[in-house]
């Protein structure tokens, strides 16, 4: 009994913590090792249908010590209140996640009933029958009539009206067209146009990502949401069931935790949401605030606070959301900056009905087995004391990573 005790006691212990309680016994040495080996094996902590194995050839630190959740959750605890984050436990059997289990975005703020398609089963974007039909020459005729019954769906769209996914749900904005950290300009597929050209003045027409303070200007889509009659297996919800591909997370001599494809991946497919805790702006500056004391002081690894700012046309109003992903968050968390772009492309996803948008990482170009996973940070650098060298590694590498205050 007392051991089942310190088992969830141990849940709130780091690695150091866990490596010197294993001194204290032979059977408590045991139950440290199956945990140590549990947190190695899945960085998921068991909270995705994939497990994302971690390895590490370079030092001594078995894995990072974070809470890990697959979507956005509301942070109730301050930064003086947040020195410690609780693993979770293995979880089986594993089944398709649903957005909703985990407080994510879909449970945030009040839902706006109207803004939802009303499409039975799953959606058509392209006029095309919604449901799971078994579609043989005998039904054909009675096919098409039902395709021109059915109402245009709006979502699964980009802002400008285009069709955001093909037929194997992977993003049609494939790429990034000039300098996106200043322009936002995107090349669409099959002649749909420049989304920038097509918003319309009810539309976000300038976007800031900040991540560790850092500006990049992504893409915006609409998904079917809370106020959506749709199933939840829908196709204009891709993003809304977590991981989607197989990785790991590496860890590297110079930059430290990397996330690596464990699979090739195809263009255009989504990888990730970036998840964390939202925060408001007074939290997210305090945080920031004690990153940096940390950095300073040599207790710091890093920080993976994100900003994501939307701005009307005017430019007089604005929508801004902080993700803290430094100790609760999901996989997005390890993904490093890139100076020539990167291989994902950041796109901000709104759910039909959700007043709160989130950012999907879709990938922009064919990924190998193996490769690294990154994107741009930004274009802002604030150069200084302070300043952090980049260690990306390309020919476009400017030396430090990207900077600015929020």
């Amino acid at each position: 009994m007392e051991l089942e005790v310190w088992k969830l006691v141990m849940l709130w212990l780091d690695s150091q913590e866990l490596a010197n309680l294993a001194q204290t016994g032979r059977a408590m040495a045991e139950v440290v090792r199956s945990l140590t080996a549990y947190r190695a094996g899945d960085v998921t902590q068991g909270q995705e249908t994939i497990v994302v194995p971690i390895v590490n050839d370079v030092d001594g630190c078995r894995y990072p010590n974070f809470s890990y959740t697959p979507f956005c959750q509301i942070s109730l605890i301050s930064s003086r209140e947040h020195s410690r984050v609780k693993w979770g436990l293995p979880k089986s059997p594993r089944r398709k996640l649903v957005e909703a289990d985990f407080g994510g975005a879909v449970t945030m703020g009040s839902t706006l009933p109207d803004a939802g398609c009303k499409c039975p089963d799953t959606c058509s974007t392209s006029g095309n029958v919604s449901g799971n039909e078994d579609i043989g020459r005998k039904n054909i005729e009675q096919l098409r009539r039902k395709r021109r019954k059915l109402p245009r769906c709006g979502c699964g769209r980009l802002v400008g009206g285009q069709i955001a996914y093909d037929g194997a749900s992977r993003l049609r904005v494939l790429t990034k067209c000039g300098n996106v950290q200043s322009t936002g300009e995107y090349d669409l597929e099959e002649g749909e146009g420049n989304c920038s050209q097509d918003v319309d003045d009810h539309a976000q027409m300038t976007r800031d990502l900040t991540n560790q303070e850092q500006a990049v200007v992504p893409s915006s889509l609409i998904e079917c949401g809370p106020a959506c009659a749709c199933h939840s297996d829908c196709k204009c919800r891709v993003s809304q069931h977590g991981v989607s591909v197989k990785l790991k997370v590496v860890r590297s001599r110079y930059k430290g935790w990397s996330l690596r494809a464990n699979q090739d991946i195809g263009r255009g497919t989504f990888v990730c949401e970036y998840a964390g805790e939202l925060v408001t702006s007074t939290e997210a500056r305090e945080r920031h605030r004690e990153y940096d004391s940390l950095m300073k002081w040599g207790n710091w690894q890093g920080s993976a606070l994100l900003v994501l700012r939307e701005h009307l046309p005017s430019g007089r109003a604005s929508v801004r959301v902080n993700i803290d992903a430094t100790r609760v968050g999901n996989v997005a968390r390890f993904i490093n900056h890139s100076c020539d772009g990167g291989n994902l492309l950041p796109c901000i996803i709104r759910l039909a009905g959700c007043p709160i948008p989130k950012l999907g990482l879709f990938a922009e170009r064919s990924i190998f087995d193996g490769e690294e996973l990154t994107y741009s940070y930004g274009a802002g650098v604030t150069p200084g004391q302070d300043a952090r060298p980049c260690f990306c590694g390309t020919s476009a590498c400017l030396g430090t990573l990207p900077s600015e205050f929020t």
